[in-house]
């Protein structure tokens, strides 16, 4: 499941761009191919699960606004396909940005009823002594 929606796209980069963005096969059908978008859509999702899944449980049930927007400039970002304009450009950085800070535990993702994971315990094995080592092992 994406974090984002194709209306969440249209509402923040316009129906006219991204048709321009996913109508890529001929015969051009003047409307945002649901495929494209959904894939790019699906990628920002698991680029963002890739940063927050190391801190909080997956799937997010409940989608916080911010990671919505920040899904939806990944996604948009990808689109260009190495056509990037500036402000397209820097917000991409900026939602990198973030999410970094989210893998730093620098920003803390207000979830519903979900706190951030604990780090993992660590593993610890115990046995008998050694019975060869570089002292005993020095003769040979």
């Amino acid at each position: 499941m994406s974090y984002a929606s194709k209306t969440d796209m249209i509402k923040r980069y316009s129906e006219a761009s991204l048709i321009e963005l996913t109508d890529r096969v001929q015969p051009y059908l003047q409307a945002i191919n649901d495929d494209v978008l959904n894939a790019a859509l699906d990628d920002a999702t698991a680029l963002i699960n890739s940063f927050v899944g190391k801190l909080y449980r997956l799937p997010i049930s409940a989608v916080p606004s911010v990671l919505v927007r920040h899904t939806c400039s990944i996604a948009y970002y990808d689109l260009h396909r190495g056509r990037y304009p500036d402000e397209v450009r820097k917000e991409y950085e900026d939602t990198m940005s973030y999410l970094d800070k989210i893998a730093k535990k620098v920003v803390v993702l207000d979830l519903d009823g979900s706190e951030p994971q604990s780090a993992l315990a660590e593993a610890r094995v115990e046995g008998p002594a050694r019975i060869f080592n570089r002292d005993s092992l020095k003769s040979f």
